[in-house]
C-alpha cells in the first residue's frame, strides 16, 4: 500500500482496515508511506517501493489498478506497477477499483464463487470508506454476478484486465 490515504480518511484508521482485512485473507501488508494524492509527482520512489516489495515476495502474479482508474493515485500506481515489473516473466493483471470510467475491458476472469463471502467481509472491514459507491455490498455482488451473465455463467467472477500473463 503505497500511501495511507489520509485524503481520504484518518491514517491510523485506514491502516488499520487494510491490516485486518488482509489478515482475514492472510495477506501480508507493507506500507510505502508516500503522501496520498502525490504518487504522480514521486513515480521514482513508487517504483522503486514496488521494486523492493516484488524482491521480497518474489509473487505468482501482481494485481495493481487499471490504468483507466478515476483516482489518480491509482492511475499512477498502475504506471509504476508496469515500470517494476517491467522485465519480471510473469503475470500482471488489472482490477477497477472504482468503476467509474466505464473504460475497463477485462479479458481475463477468474471464478470467485467460494470467496465472494471473504471478499465482502474484506470490504466491509473498511468502514471509512463505506460512502463510496463502489463499497456496496449490492453493487459488488451485482458486478460479480454481471461478469457471469456476460461469460454464459450462473457463477460470480472477478475480471482482470492482462497487462502481462507468461505460464
Amino acid at each position: 500500500v503505497l500511501t495511507d490515504g489520509e485524503d481520504g480518511g484518518l491514517p491510523p484508521e485506514r491502516r488499520r482496515e487494510t491490516i485486518d482485512a488482509a489478515t482475514l485473507i492472510d495477506a501480508e501488508v507493507s506500507f510505502g508511506g508516500l503522501p496520498s494524492a502525490e504518487v504522480t509527482v514521486r513515480p521514482r520512489e513508487a517504483i522503486a517501493l514496488i521494486e523492493q516489495t516484488y524482491a521480497a515476495c518474489n509473487p505468482d502474479v501482481v494485481i495493481t489498478h487499471t490504468r483507466s482508474d478515476q483516482h489518480q493515485d491509482h492511475r499512477a500506481v498502475a504506471d509504476a506497477t508496469f515500470s517494476a515489473t517491467r522485465r519480471w516473466p510473469g503475470r500482471v493483471l488489472c482490477y477497477d477499483s472504482t468503476r467509474g470510467m466505464n473504460q475497463f475491458s477485462p479479458t481475463y476472469f477468474v471464478n470467485i464463487d467460494g470467496f465472494l463471502p471473504h471478499k465482502l467481509k474484506a470490504i466491509s472491514i473498511h468502514a471509512s470508506q463505506a460512502h463510496h459507491h463502489y463499497m456496496d455490498e449490492q453493487a459488488v455482488v451485482a458486478e460479480a454476478e454481471n461478469w457471469g451473465r456476460r461469460l454464459g455463467d450462473q457463477g460470480v467472477y472477478e475480471a482482470f484486465e492482462v497487462r502481462v500473463f507468461v505460464e
